[in-house]
């Protein structure tokens, strides 16, 4: 996962900054709890220079543990996409979700793109 940095301005819980780089297979760059949050803002961007990146946002509804599988049930809610060099992603949601994963790949094998993430949610 990315570093991040949270905001000195804005209070704990509000604005956070992830940074990092992809690799070839699809690893998590942003793992949210967000089940205290009704609204989420996040805006995904592709700071490399030539590199494209894939990227997908899975939501999951609880964050307890099913008997049966031991997983959670996860929703691919932005199918794989692909960002290319400098462009941006925005993702709004105004519905209550338990925990938002953003996943990213490199676009290119070997040629690894870099990425920041912005992210901000309100309290329900």
């Amino acid at each position: 996962m990315g570093e991040e940095v949270r905001s000195t301005i804005e209070p704990w819980a509000a604005w956070r900054k992830l940074t990092g780089t992809t690799t070839n297979a699809y690893v998590d760059a942003m793992d949210w709890i967000t089940q205290a949050m009704s609204r989420k803002s996040i805006l995904l961007k592709n700071t490399h220079a030539l590199n494209g990146l894939h990227y997908k946002l899975l939501t999951q509804m609880s964050l307890a543990v099913s008997k049966d599988t031991q997983d959670p049930v996860q929703d691919e809610k932005v199918a794989e996409t692909v960002l290319a060099a400098g462009e941006v992603a925005e993702f709004l949601y105004n519905r209550s979700y338990a925990r938002m994963i953003l996943q990213g790949k490199a676009e290119v094998a070997d040629s690894q793109a870099t990425y920041r993430i912005d992210r901000l949610g309100e309290g329900i």
